[in-house]
């Protein structure tokens, strides 16, 4: 299931991508994609700037409100490595529960149960949409 969690992320960072890059160059549009997309999977990347980090949390409260794909996609991304990290006993799950909590803070989340069909299923649909080219 974890790494299932991990092709939603990069589907959501390619969706993000392709919306950013109509008005950044290729560069600081994935740059950007790949900041918002980790704040929104509770993950962050030691080589972002604190300015980018700020901009990066600004943006993925935007999409958590305005986007609900993303936040469905999200949520049961994190959701599911909760689950893990916590079978796991790894420490992990602080980070992606603060994650969670902090959704909650944004926008309403769905009560949906991250189980491991519901997200295979959301993988596929996910690669199949953004990730697998034709």
């Amino acid at each position: 299931m974890y790494s299932q969690t991990d092709v939603i992320q990069m589907a959501v960072c390619v969706k993000l991508f392709e919306s950013y890059k109509l008005k950044l160059s290729q560069d600081d549009a994935a740059t950007l994609a790949a900041a918002v997309s980790n704040r929104l999977f509770g993950r962050q990347s030691p080589d972002h700037s604190q300015e980018l980090l700020k901009q990066a949390e600004e943006l993925a409260m935007q999409i958590l409100r305005s986007d609900s794909e993303v936040r469905y996609a999200a949520l049961m991304g994190c959701r599911a490595r909760l689950l893990v990290a916590t079978d796991r006993g790894s420490e992990e799950k602080w980070k992606v529960w603060d994650t969670i909590q902090w959704m909650s803070t944004v926008c309403d989340l769905s009560p949906d149960e991250a189980d491991p069909g519901s997200i295979r299923q959301l993988a596929t649909t996910l690669h199949r949409e953004y990730l697998k080219k034709n």
